[in-house]
């Protein structure tokens, strides 16, 4: 049912028009960003500095959680799909 309030454009896409480079990708960004707020952590804990390790940890499990929460695709697609349609 969203087809019927969305326009698709369904012309053909150049597939070289599609290829993204990898740090471009915002789950790659967001990943590698968690990864070394971890390794931050873990270096804070391991030279005794805690509550540094701490904050560092919560980010890496925040920004690592914000890998799993999908983009909102377009307004009327998703007032479509929360009203039920």
């Amino acid at each position: 049912m969203s087809d019927v309030c969305c326009a698709h454009d369904d012309a053909p896409v150049d597939p070289a028009a599609a290829v993204q480079r990898l740090r471009d990708v915002r789950e790659i960004q967001l990943s590698l960003l968690a990864g070394l707020a971890l390794a931050a952590g873990l270096i804070a804990e391991l030279t005794s500095a805690d509550a540094v390790g701490l904050v560092a940890f919560a980010v890496a499990i925040v920004v690592g959680g914000l890998t799993f929460i999908p983009r909102p695709r377009g307004r009327c697609c998703a007032a479509a799909s929360a009203s039920g349609r």
